[in-house]
């Protein structure tokens, strides 16, 4: 049986030949961030046989700026035979500078994952299926008048005729709902034999 080829090292997978100056990824300070716009003076330099530069003067912004010119590009510009003159940097703003530069009217916190905020909640009925036509929509339009986002439905394997319900609900909805003078109507004729309960809350896992 033929050895089996072994792993190259580390080092193999990457450019030995660093560029001794820049590299890509490389980020410098204080960088014009874009032209002076609008420009107070626009100055064309005109070539011999056609072409010319152009050169707007003006207030700039400064600030930080990252290489994103390949590094194989300016090594290979050692080359005899090869140029690569372009430098490209874009500019590294704070994620609250981009926000509103896009016009949106949020912070950098929204782009966190929202904590939501569940509850899980249990009651004894005299018939599921009653109770479930009720709590699937009179109940359901009531309690998005309230603010409800959802819910997930549990039947209880040990105890005839109790069910949990897990909320998406925060809890100032959740009083405004049992506070609500026509909801006791609601309860009674899905056929609750007991009032909701609140299961009290005993601990918070990520995993």
């Amino acid at each position: 049986m033929p050895p089996r080829p072994e792993r190259p090292p580390d080092a193999d997978y990457y450019e030995r030949d660093r560029v001794e100056l820049f590299s890509q990824g490389d980020v410098f300070r204080d960088v014009p961030l874009a032209y002076p716009l609008p420009a107070d003076e626009l100055v064309i330099e005109e070539a011999e046989g056609g072409g010319g530069r152009r050169f707007l003067s003006g207030p700039l912004e400064f600030g930080p700026a990252m290489l994103i010119t390949p590094s194989c590009s300016l090594s290979a510009q050692r080359a005899a035979d090869y140029s690569h003159p372009v430098r490209t940097l874009v500019p590294v703003l704070p994620l609250e500078q981009l926000v509103a530069r896009a016009g949106y009217a949020v912070r950098a916190a929204t782009f966190r994952q929202r904590r939501r905020e569940l509850f899980l909640a249990t009651t004894k009925v005299e018939e599921f299926d009653r109770w479930w036509n009720i709590f699937s929509t009179t109940s359901l339009e009531k309690r998005k008048q309230h603010g409800s986002k959802g819910s997930h439905t549990f039947r209880d394997p040990n105890e005839e005729g109790r069910v949990w319900v897990l909320f998406d609900w925060d809890e100032e909805g959740w009083q405004s709902f049992v506070s609500d003078p026509e909801v006791p109507a609601i309860l009674q004729e899905a056929g609750h034999a007991s009032r909701p309960q609140v299961a009290e809350a005993a601990g918070q896992l990520d995993g």
